[in-house]
């Protein structure tokens, strides 16, 4: 029997993937409520605090002692970089393995900004700009065609801003659809001293169907991969994925 303590409960992919493994496996998940209806696929399940609070790591170690278990997956995409920092302490204070990238990997790839530098190949990188202020914002939303907004760290299209025009913002707003719009005539109305706690990066809107690639990956080499096509969004979410052919 191996024992998986998965840090977010809602990643059913994770858990029918882990289903299919030869072995026997038993599922322990971390959700933010007791209802989450994806307990169900779970063998049990935990109501952890939240990644950045100061108990967290102590909550992992202790469920991880108390479950005997084998593998920790972390998956909230935020807590990576607590988790790959931690990952030694958490090892040596339980008998689990934590599947886990190396921290300064991971701070890559949770920064758009320096992801997009550290590629290689930037034939796939679409032109972008970054802003730390009002000012190289102004001047990156007029140098950009069709240009969105978004923060170097998030996820779920948190803080993502499409700009459009001044009369279809004024629609949007009064149709309640604006959540994730923006005029240049709004952004004009920061104040002159603005400044993002978090830079934003500007470039172009690229419409057209959403993909997902999950990937296991052993000393830098890819040794499986999942491919999926989102068929509709939720916010930020998916909210229906197509498994394809790889």
């Amino acid at each position: 029997m191996l024992n998986f303590l998965i840090t977010d409960a809602e990643f059913t992919g994770l858990i029918k993937t882990l289903r299919c493994l030869k072995e026997d496996v038993r599922l322990i998940g971390f959700c933010s409520s007791s209802d989450c209806a994806h307990k169900v696929m779970l063998d049990k399940l935990y109501v952890a605090p939240e990644y950045n609070s100061p108990n967290y790591i102590d909550y992992v170690c202790d469920v991880a002692v108390s479950e005997k278990i084998d593998f920790i997956i972390p998956v909230v995409t935020l807590s990576l970089e607590i988790m790959a920092a931690s990952k030694a302490e958490i090892e040596r204070r339980t008998s689990a393995k934590v599947l886990i990238s190396s921290e300064d990997d991971i701070r890559i790839m949770n920064d758009k900004a320096r992801l997009s530098e550290a590629v290689t190949n930037k034939k796939f990188i679409t032109d972008y700009k970054i802003a730390t202020n009002k000012t190289e914002l102004t001047k990156a939303v007029v140098s950009v065609e069709n240009p969105v907004i978004k923060p170097v760290r998030g996820e779920n299209a948190e803080g993502f801003l499409r700009v459009v025009d001044n009369r279809i913002y004024t629609e949007s707003v009064f149709a309640g659809k604006a959540s994730h719009l923006v005029s240049r005539e709004v952004l004009d109305f920061l104040p002159d001293d603005y400044t993002f706690s978090v830079p934003r990066m500007v470039m172009p809107y690229l419409p057209g169907n959403e993909w997902d690639v999950d990937l296991c990956c052993h000393n830098g080499k890819v040794k499986a991969a999942s491919v999926r096509r989102n068929l509709d969004m939720f916010g930020g979410l998916s909210a229906m994925s197509e498994t394809t052919p790889n």
